[in-house]
């Protein structure tokens, strides 16, 4: 048996996915209208001039095949779900996950 120690892995699915596509898929899954909820802003708003940003996301998973020797089984929209979930779940108990709360924290 091999081990390995440290080292960087992409865990996920190899599947190219926009920001606009994960913020609309999120929002749906939560119950929200992507219309409504969504709010684009000029990156430059947010980080500044010099900040050049990545122009397409595909996650290298070759590593995590190799190594690990797994593949994904599970699709962005079921990890979502199931993460979604697992924070309506949480917070009923634990109301510190809530925006809201987050919201008083920042203040």
């Amino acid at each position: 048996m091999r081990f390995f120690f440290g080292g960087v892995f992409n865990i996920g699915d190899d599947r190219e996915t926009t920001i606009l596509e994960l913020a609309e898929t999120m929002n749906r899954i939560c119950g929200r209208d992507p219309k409504k909820n969504l709010k684009f802003v000029k990156q430059e708003q947010i980080y500044g001039s010099r900040y050049e940003d990545i122009p397409r996301r595909v996650p290298d998973i070759t590593k995590m095949k190799k190594v690990l020797g797994v593949t994904p089984k599970t699709s962005l929209v079921q990890a979502l779900t199931a993460t979604c979930n697992w924070f309506r779940k949480e917070s009923e108990s634990r109301p510190s996950l809530t925006s809201a709360s987050m919201e008083k924290k920042k203040r």
